[in-house]
């Protein structure tokens, strides 16, 4: 349906209309950022329904959306929202055009039906966030906004040489050219092709997930980049990576890959764990604690290749919705600690409950989250791929529950090294959250909350996507 089109319409003319909007750009976002809110929500009634276009060498403009990508659409327009409130409005007004192109980017990505569109989307997404990084970043932010483009457009290119194999095999055996997703896939190449079709997809979305060795991007951006640049980049751009694994990489459905990505997965959430506790920057710590999460989907995902374990791979799904709104609370008190105390290393942090109790609440309850604790968004997600890697690969279970202990480790010891104990007196008296940095954060934990409480809506949405598989 044409309606589809307003969601790609709209972010394109609030980045615009903020471009020019000068002084009165944060007030001018989060107003457009509440309207984005409010008709993704209405836009629920069109879920599997789509817009297609006259083909050209079967590229057309095919979008819709479907129970896979509407969740990750709400959950962009929440986190951008919750972002845009957090940033102090003494910022560019250009900042807040990025984000919203960003928002139609990852909209594109998650809306295309063609895999020619999907790509074009996919490097739409560099554009505003390389900007971002190196426009206000810190320090290293030069060095880091050439190593992010560099990392996720290598990965990108060799996707795209994989579309265009898939297209000409296609062509081949069809005599027309066709991109469109429900129909490529049956035209797999086989031998040689068909391992250069593998792993242009694989390192296009396991560098953007992203999964160990080819996570070092990530920590960089992450530390390097503004407080809601960090939210919205690792709440949001890691899901490009989860969604084309859940959309797309499962189609191979070859299990000796599943036990690579199984094995990565595994490594990551160990290997993510150890480095988290290793760190003295408390940002850092952060940025590695996000990479372990994204552990659980590659292990969902292997485990679904392996043994068809629609449980873990629903799991893995629901990671993808939690880890967006609890990570970016991680970064927002991590943020607000950095302004109040003009520190984020973690030796010199120490009893800050004394000074900053809303602080201290929520972050605990980030990190509650973010270890997995019954009655939160997490624990769901984590809870589903491990019984469901139980259920197929038993032994699986022991390595990831051990995965869960070390990352329940670091959260605890940097809960323990910052907020509680005695308060370190050469901090001297500070202040805490204010109202811009509080409510939002307070928002994305209530929805934890909610979520963890009542999965409903969103699980039962991938269970759904998962029956139209």
């Amino acid at each position: 349906m044409d309606y589809l089109l307003l969601l790609l319409v709209l972010p394109i003319l609030f980045s615009i209309f903020t471009l020019v909007s000068g002084r009165y750009s944060k007030i001018l976002s989060l107003v457009f950022s509440s309207i984005m809110l409010l008709t993704v929500l209405l836009f629920y009634e069109f879920i599997n329904t789509n817009f297609t276009t006259d083909k050209f060498f079967g590229i057309g403009f095919d979008v819709g959306l479907n129970y896979l990508s509407y969740p990750l659409i709400l959950l962009v327009t929440i986190v951008v929202f919750a972002a845009i409130f957090y940033q102090d409005p003494k910022i560019e007004s250009s900042y807040f055009s990025y984000i919203f192109f960003l928002q139609f980017s990852l909209f594109g990505v998650f809306m295309s039906q063609n895999l020619f569109l999907f790509y074009i989307f996919w490097e739409l997404v560099l554009i505003p966030s390389y900007f971002m990084i190196g426009r206000w970043g810190g320090p290293r932010k030069d060095y880091t906004a050439l190593k992010f483009l560099i990392y996720t457009h290598v990965g990108s290119v060799i996707m795209l040489v994989s579309i265009f194999v898939l297209a000409f095999n296609y062509y081949s055996l069809n005599g027309t050219f066709n991109f469109d997703y429900n129909q490529i896939f049956s035209a797999m190449p086989s031998g040689a092709l068909y391992y250069l079709v593998l792993t242009g997809f694989f390192l296009a979305f396991f560098i953007k997930l992203p999964t160990f060795p080819l996570h070092t991007w990530a920590p960089d951006v992450y530390v390097e980049s503004p407080t809601t640049s960090s939210m919205i980049f690792s709440g949001l751009l890691s899901k490009m990576g989860a969604y084309g694994i859940f959309a797309i990489f499962i189609n191979f459905k070859d299990s000796s890959v599943g036990w690579l990505i199984l094995s990565l997965g595994i490594i990551s959430l160990i290997y993510a764990s150890f480095s988290a506790l290793a760190q003295k920057d408390l940002k850092r710590m952060v940025a590695y604690a996000s990479i372990g999460h994204m552990g659980f989907i590659s292990i969902a995902a292997g485990v679904y290749l392996i043994s068809s374990s629609e449980l873990a791979l629903v799991g893995g799904m629901f990671m993808m919705f939690a880890h967006g709104l609890i990570i970016p609370i991680l970064f927002g008190t991590v943020g607000s600690i950095e302004r109040s105390t003009g520190t984020r290393a973690i030796r010199d942090l120490g009893g800050l409950t004394k000074m900053m109790p809303n602080l201290a609440f929520l972050m605990t309850g980030g990190f509650l989250a973010s270890l997995g604790l019954p009655g939160l968004a997490g624990f769901i997600a984590e809870f589903s791929v491990v019984v469901g890697s139980w259920q197929a690969i038993t032994y699986v279970s022991f390595l990831i529950v051990f995965g869960l202990v070390l990352s329940a480790s670091y959260h605890i010891w940097a809960l323990q090294r910052t907020i509680f104990g005695p308060y370190n007196n050469y901090l001297g008296k500070i202040g805490d959250m204010i109202p811009r940095e509080f409510w939002p954060v307070l928002i994305l934990f209530l929805l934890v909350l909610l979520f963890g409480i009542y999965p409903y809506p969103i699980y039962h949405m991938f269970q759904a996507y998962m029956g139209g598989v």
